[in-house]
Parts: C-alpha cells; sequence; structure tokens
C-alpha cells in the first residue's frame, strides 16, 4: 500500500540492496582490521581510501536517500562498524576525511537523526576522525586550513549544543563541545594562519569556505550552491547592497534546512571563540542570516536556543576571556527575544525557562537587567508570554537596586507604549507606587508609562491627572 508504482518499487529495491552491500563491506572491513597485527606486513592504505569514499561520498547520499521513505532501515549497525574501522585505522593510517567538508555532511546526517543511539555513533565516528587533529602541537595544527578548522570547530560546538538536552547523548555533547572549542581557540596561533586571516571571510575572490560548502553539496546542483554562497555572503560581508539569493528563492529540502542551520550555527561558535576571526565576523551578522532561515523554517528554532544560550554563557564567563562581551551579550539576548525564535512554542518554552533564570535576586545587575529590557519585545514577539512577563517586572520594581528598578518601569512603559497590556488595573497600582520613587528615572518612565496607557486609550485623561495631583502634591 505504501509503495504507489512500479518505479517507487524498483527505486526501493536499488537502496535495499544498497543499504545490504554497504553493511556488508563495512563488516567485512571492519573484520579485515581486527586480523592485522603488523600494518608493514599487510598495508591497510586500501581499506583506509574504501572508509574515506563511504564516511565522504556513500553514507550520506544513502542516508538521505533512505529517509525519502517510509521504510526503517537500521543503519546503527553501519554507524558502530564506521566507528570502529575509523578507530582502528587512525593507529596506522592518516585519514583524507579529516576536513571541513566532510564535517558539513555528518554534522547534517547526524541533525537529521531522530534515534538516540544512531546520533551517539554518528557523533562517535565525528569524534574519532576530527580528534586526530593534535589541538596542543603548532607543527600539527599547520597541516590543516584555518578555513577548515573553523567550520569543523564551529560544527561539534553545534551540534554539542543541539544534542545536550537529549540525557543519552549528553556525554558525547560534552565532548563535542570540549573539542570545538579547542579547535577554534587554535586558530590563528601559527604564523601560516594568521597571514590569512584578513582574508578569511573576503568578499572578492573565492573564499575557501565558500568551496567547502559547495563541495559538501551535490555538485550537480549548481543552484542550491549559489544560493548558499549568496546567502553566506549577505550575512558576512558588511556590504548591504550583496542580496542576490535568499531563503525563499526555492523550497529547502529537509536536509537543506538542516545545512543551513548547521552553517549558521557553527559560524556563530567560530566568530565568539575564534580570536582571530572576531573582526571579520560579527554575532549580529551571523544572527541575521540564522534569523533569516528561521523566519520561513521556525520549527528549527528550538534547536538554536542551545546555542545561543552557551553563547551567553560564554559571554558571562570571566574565565572565558572573550572580548566585545557587552555587544555580544545584548545582541545574543535580543535575538533570542525576536519572533524568529520566540514564535515557535518550543523555542518559546526554551527561551523562558532560560531568561526567566536571569530575573532572580543575586544575578549580576548589568546582566539582569539587560533580560528585563527585553522582556517588552519577547511580549510583542509572543503575546502569550505576557503573564509571565507581567509578574516578573511587577517583581523587579519593588527591587532594592535603583538599576533594576530603572529597567522595569522602562520596560513597562515600552508595554504601554506598544498596546501589549491587559488587565491595566494592577498595573496602575504599580505605576503610581513608581511615581514618588527615590531614583528619578524610575518616576520619569512611570510617567511615560502612564502617557502611553492614555494614548492608547486604556485610562483616560482626567483620571490620571487627578491621580497625578494627588500623589504628587500638585494643587
Amino acid at each position: 500500500q505504501l509503495i504507489r508504482n512500479k518505479a517507487e518499487e524498483e527505486a526501493l529495491k536499488v537502496l535495499e540492496l544498497s543499504y545490504e552491500w554497504l553493511r556488508g563491506v563495512c563488516r567485512l572491513t571492519q573484520t579485515i582490521l581486527t586480523k592485522i597485527i603488523d600494518p608493514q606486513i599487510i598495508t591497510t592504505n586500501p581499506l583506509a581510501e574504501g572508509i574515506d569514499a563511504i564516511v565522504t561520498t556513500i553514507l550520506p547520499q544513502l542516508s538521505s536517500s533512505l529517509s525519502s521513505y517510509p521504510i526503517d532501515f537500521d543503519l546503527a549497525g553501519i554507524y558502530s562498524s564506521l566507528l570502529s574501522c575509523i578507530t582502528s585505522l587512525k593507529r596506522h593510517e592518516k585519514l583524507m576525511m579529516v576536513n571541513g567538508t566532510v564535517a558539513i555532511r555528518l554534522g547534517t546526517l547526524a541533525l537529521n537523526l531522530q534515534d538516540n543511539t544512531e546520533i551517539v555513533l554518528v557523533c562517535g565516528v565525528m569524534l574519532s576522525i576530527f580528534g586526530l587533529i593534535d589541538t596542543t602541537l603548532c607543527d600539527t595544527i599547520e597541516d590543516f586550513e584555518a578555513e577548515d578548522l573553523f567550520m569543523i570547530g564551529g560544527i561539534l560546538c553545534s551540534l554539542g549544543c543541539v544534542f545536550s538536552p537529549r540525557p543519552m547523548c549528553a556525554e558525547t555533547s560534552s565532548r563535542m563541545k570540549l573539542l570545538g572549542a579547542s579547535l577554534l581557540r587554535r586558530i590563528g596561533m601559527s604564523p601560516h594562519d594568521e597571514e590569512r586571516n584578513d582574508d578569511f571571510f573576503s568578499h572578492g575572490g573565492k573564499p575557501h569556505l565558500l568551496n567547502m560548502i559547495a563541495a559538501s553539496l551535490r555538485k550537480n546542483d549548481f543552484s542550491r550552491v549559489e544560493g548558499f554562497a549568496g546567502i553566506i555572503l549577505s550575512s558576512i560581508c558588511n556590504e548591504q547592497s550583496v542580496h542576490m539569493f535568499d531563503w525563499e528563492r526555492r523550497e529547502l529540502s529537509l536536509a537543506d534546512q538542516s545545512t543551513g542551520l548547521l552553517l549558521g550555527l557553527s559560524l556563530l561558535h567560530g566568530c565568539v571563540t575564534s580570536k582571530s576571526n572576531t573582526n571579520a565576523l560579527q554575532p549580529r551578522q551571523v544572527y541575521s542570516f540564522i534569523g533569516s532561515l528561521l523566519n520561513l523554517y521556525p520549527r528549527m528554532a528550538s534547536r538554536t536556543v542551545p546555542s545561543i544560550i552557551h553563547v551567553l554563557r560564554t559571554c558571562m564567563d570571566p574565565s572565558a576571556g572573550y572580548d566585545c562581551i557587552e555587544s555580544t551579550l545584548l545582541v545574543s539576548l535580543e535575538f533570542l527575544a525576536s519572533e524568529s525564535i520566540i514564535s515557535d512554542p518550543h523555542g518559546a518554552h526554551l527561551v523562558w525557562k532560560y531568561v526567566s533564570s536571569l530575573t532572580n535576586d543575586g544575578v549580576p545587575t548589568a546582566v539582569r537587567s539587560s533580560v528585563i529590557r527585553i522582556l517588552a519585545k519577547m511580549c510583542g514577539s509572543n503575546k502569550k508570554l505576557f503573564r509571565r512577563i507581567r509578574d516578573v517586572i511587577g517583581r523587579s520594581m519593588v527591587s532594592r537596586d535603583p538599576f533594576i528598578r530603572i529597567a522595569a518601569t522602562a520596560t513597562l512603559a515600552d508595554l504601554a507604549k506598544f498596546d501589549l497590556l491587559r488587565d491595566v488595573e494592577e498595573i496602575i497600582g504599580w505605576v503610581q507606587s513608581r511615581l514618588q520613587d527615590e531614583e528619578p528615572a524610575v518616576a520619569h518612565f512611570a510617567l511615560v508609562a502612564l502617557k502611553y496607557l492614555v494614548v492608547n486609550e486604556e485610562l483616560e485623561f482626567d483620571l490620571v491627572i487627578r491621580v497625578l495631583e494627588k500623589r504628587l502634591g500638585v494643587d
């Protein structure tokens, strides 16, 4: 019943044959490698070339094809055999698959998986491959292009954040984030890399990063390559006129959506963690790139939130040694409050769970006040959060910290300005209690809130005047 016509039936038979062939090859290679005691006697180079072809080309294509059919293929055995083979091979051979293209393909494959066991195995394959990069010796780091390290490190961090909420993937996720951050911090530490940092994201010519992305996509689909290249260039270049391509040009497949998200998140982690590229690529540009994707595919917002939270925690960690903390913190909070994230119910839940924890006593004043100031934008992006936001503002308006009271009252004024307030009877009491606050800025924003309540016809002008006369003792 699921197979509609003979052509589909033939295609399915080909896929089943391909699946059985690949599973058999992986098991055979695994068996051979376990029997090899001395690689000087029996060379492992042909086996390494075969595994390289499987990981680089065959596996991503087969997995993408199998996902198109409503039949479950057990790929866990293949992933497990590959992990065993790579673990054995890397003791004897220098694997050619240690590059950014493979990172993009395997990362996209991992994002499209649902089974936790398969996710852990694919991530294990990536850790085994990219763990070969010795992050302690500069002469080893110089063997790799800075752009490869940038993409590999960013993808490992991204996947580690995406899968961290899954209990079964927690340990693997932690290892991926640690390895990814280590690689990103090593970029630019050798003179060889420093010479090329200025051209890392250059608009002219053909940056290696875009060549890598093009290589990771199917060569026969030039529109996809041009589309991704145009989108990335318009995001990472300062020239506002670069808008040749955007996500709306054509609808993306699920795999392409995952690739787009993975690229965006890897750029975000790269520009925050890698010291050498902070000046060339700013978080605001990357958030513009990610937001343009989420506006069309909002269901991916929940997968974006863990990376943004990771960036925020990096900014608030004094030991991280990250520059431009204030600007990155603010732009990250603004993006969390944007409609691109908050419009998705799951994304809104994850954001509020984290953001609300930053509005409590004990949080540094600068962070707490910054979070309170984005609450109005959050309410505008998702009005279902109003009651929770209202409670936070009400609690913050009576804080002993004057900066918190200023932030809360200013946010209340913003809610009034954009006509987002409901049940104003209780809120009026809060405003009245702040009219004679010892901090002049608090009283100012309380008056501003009253002004917009009148403008939006929530209160009558004459009534407000009488209240002011009574509270301020004006005759």
